[in-house]
């Protein structure tokens, strides 16, 4: 076996192969460097282009939570707010008792479009019910204030509110809590709900009525405006 490799080299055969093998062996541990190195360099781009998109939609997600809360102060700057007068006329016509109920626009922005949030499935000859205890229904004609409903800031405005008693309780002393509520939207088209409360007595002996308690509600976003 000695002999064998010592004719080799004595021949260069040794070293013939060393200089074939060499070269082959250089392009080898090239070419898996090579490939290594596309692998890492593909690892890293993929790893670049997920964090380039992360930040992209973090970016888009903070441009549209900064624009959120931009348009809700918006909102609430421009928000109207009806507070009602403690001072509520009443009158009789044809035995039937009217509250004259008035509003004053104390919010920074214009309401418009407004009515009453009337009694579903219950409105006949334009008197539409906005609130039902249990000895009467109260509500209003339609449409709710209709030769103005546009309240500017501290802008008034006001309705005429009947009182329908039941036919079982006419002998009954007449006081009532009576709730109800109005709809109306800011310059964004934002659609609000405010509700209000009072409760009178009604004198027995001349018919008077007296306004004991006014509530006032706070203003109840109740569908925001449609984006285009």
């Amino acid at each position: 076996m000695l002999e064998s490799i010592a004719w080799l080299n004595e021949c260069g055969i040794i070293d013939l192969i060393g200089i074939i093998v060499s070269p082959i062996i250089s392009i080898i541990i090239l070419w898996l460097t090579l490939k290594h190195d596309k692998k890492q360099f593909r690892i890293q781009i993929q790893k670049q282009e997920k964090e380039h998109r992360e930040n992209i939609e973090k970016t888009e997600q903070q441009h549209k939570q900064l624009l959120k809360q931009q348009q809700e102060e918006n909102r609430i700057a421009a928000m109207p707010y009806f507070v009602m007068d403690k001072k509520i006329d009443t009158y009789f016509e044809n035995e039937t008792l009217y509250f004259t109920i008035s509003f004053t626009n104390e919010g920074n922005g214009t309401a418009i479009e407004l009515t009453g949030k009337y009694i579903a499935g219950m409105s006949k000859d334009y008197l539409c019910p906005m609130c039902e205890t249990i000895s009467a229904i109260y509500g209003c004609g339609c449409p709710f204030d209709y030769e103005k409903n546009v309240a500017n800031p501290k802008g008034t405005c006001r309705f005429d509110m009947y009182q329908k008693r039941n036919a079982e309780n006419q002998r009954d002393i007449n006081i009532d809590e009576v709730t109800f509520s109005i709809l109306f939207k800011d310059m964004y088209l934002n659609l609000y709900e405010q509700q209000f409360m009072f409760i009178f007595e009604q004198s027995a002996e001349d018919r008077s009525i007296r306004i004991m308690r006014v509530s006032v509600g706070t203003p109840t976003l109740i569908e925001t405006a449609k984006e285009n």
